[in-house]
């Protein structure tokens, strides 16, 4: 018999190999050795404590951060300024009245979609793990294609709302106004209420323990701030840049510096392909 012995650091491993053919060919004897503090119950570690949490926007990020808080035991509120979950991912063919976004006082439409838009990345990357954004889950009449439309979208989320209760966490149609940060360290918030019978215009003031900004990034657009623009045109034969029409810094550069006529294109053949 070949004997062959391992230790570890709890525990003392038996290893015994036998040459004779009618025995197993390897056993394995495991023999804990435990020291007494190792033998009594560890104590469970203290839940967090309950925080009030304020969440701003109830789309794709509000959501999921309003579940996992209150999975964490924390009392959340979700502030949503329109009537609905989705975010971004609501539609309305309204737009606004200044295209570039420029005037302060325009009527903001929080919504950054056209009618055909569908998604750039397929189902498989959109979805939370543990509800995965799949063909699936289509409602009847649904759109299953793997680039969905971006009512596929809306749909998923209004159905991760539901499947986790979250409806009841968000006060629809308010927006809110200010967050200050007081001396204690919590968060003075102030909301807005609108379209709502009895509250319509009213503003409330609550203190949180912590507040996640969760509104995107789609409703204010960026302009850049462009001196000039100069633009070369194909058709333009002058050797003077031209303003453009209706704008103060474009301009138009001819795009062609010369030509030549041959004997057999005419200057007339000439302007119709600059014109193209």
């Amino acid at each position: 018999m070949e004997w062959f012995h391992r230790f570890c650091s709890n525990a003392k491993l038996y290893v015994t190999r036998s040459r004779s053919p009618s025995n197993p060919p390897l056993t394995i004897h495991c023999v804990a050795h435990m020291s007494p503090s190792s033998l009594a119950p560890r104590p469970l570690p203290s839940p967090p404590a309950s925080r009030h949490v304020a969440v701003i926007g109830a789309g794709a990020a509000g959501l999921a951060a309003a579940r996992e808080l209150r999975r964490e035991g924390h009392s959340v509120v979700v502030f949503e300024r329109s009537a609905a979950v989705g975010g971004t991912w609501i539609y309305t063919p309204s737009a606004e009245s200044d295209a570039l976004g420029l005037n302060p006082l325009r009527e903001v439409v929080h919504s950054s979609l056209y009618d055909s838009l569908r998604t750039n990345l397929p189902r498989e990357c959109m979805g939370f793990l543990d509800y995965p954004f799949s063909s699936r889950r289509s409602r009847a009449g649904g759109d299953p294609r793997r680039f969905p439309g971006h009512r596929e979208v809306l749909c998923y989320l209004q159905d991760f709302a539901r499947e986790f209760d979250l409806y009841g966490l968000v006060r629809f149609r308010t927006e809110v106004a200010l967050m200050e940060r007081n001396n204690d360290g919590r968060w003075q918030v102030n909301s807005r209420r609108s379209g709502v019978a009895g509250c319509d215009g009213d503003d409330e003031n609550e203190v949180f323990d912590g507040v996640i900004v969760c509104n995107g990034h789609y409703t204010e657009p960026r302009i850049a701030d462009i001196p000039e623009v100069h633009v070369s045109d194909r058709s333009l034969t002058d050797d003077l840049p031209r303003k453009q029409p209706g704008y103060d810094n474009m301009w138009l550069h001819s795009a062609v510096e010369d030509f030549l006529l041959d004997e057999i294109t005419t200057e007339w053949e000439i302007l119709q392909v600059l014109k193209c």
